[in-house]
């Protein structure tokens, strides 16, 4: 579009939404009726150099296998969902229906502060309207069944109330951790 959003904006916000691939295509084959896409579209990326690509790739294909042909060289390679919904790939890792990314390099390291200053800017920017720092407190608290009962299971993982976090709190995780009870 050649549209400059400022980097703390939130791209709805400006009026732009931003999809992955495989979510394009869910979309185009609901609208037009059309055939699915055999496979599934996730993003491959080198956290090195900053680069990602979309790749397609069959469900139950092996990770390894993609990561090697797709960002060959050293360092970890991670896999995942949502933003915050990753983790380090292992031996017999495949593509799954919540596969969204592969990606290597070294990890980021995030400390998370203990301190909440209760600021709300997780529930600001969350799509699905969950009250995200009480749901995090709960789970904290070991109340998983009362943090779903706020909503949990509408969570998208899409990493959003992490990432805005002042304090570094993974927050994401834990609303997952109540979505899955």
């Amino acid at each position: 579009t050649g549209a400059a959003i400022p980097r703390d904006a939130i791209p709805a916000k400006e009026g732009f939404l931003v999809l992955n691939v495989q979510t394009i295509f869910a979309i185009r084959e609901a609208i037009l009726g059309v055939t699915p896409v055999a496979g599934k579209y996730i993003t491959v990326a080198d956290l090195a150099s900053g680069k990602a690509k979309a790749v397609r790739v069959e469900m139950g294909a092996s990770v390894a296998d993609i990561a090697s042909r797709e960002i060959p060289g050293k360092g970890p390679v991670f896999v995942g969902g949502g933003l915050m919904q990753s983790y380090r790939s292992g031996d017999g890792d495949v593509i799954g229906r919540d596969t969204n990314f592969i990606a290597r390099g070294e990890s980021t390291y995030f400390k998370e502060s203990p301190q909440c200053s209760r600021c709300g800017r997780c529930a600001a920017v969350c799509p699905a309207g969950l009250d995200v720092h009480t749901i995090a407190e709960l789970v904290d608290e070991g109340k998983l069944d009362e943090a779903r009962w706020l909503g949990a299971d509408r969570c998208l993982s899409c990493g959003s109330c992490s990432v805005v976090c002042l304090a570094g709190r993974n927050l994401s995780f834990r609303v997952a951790q109540a979505r899955n009870r």
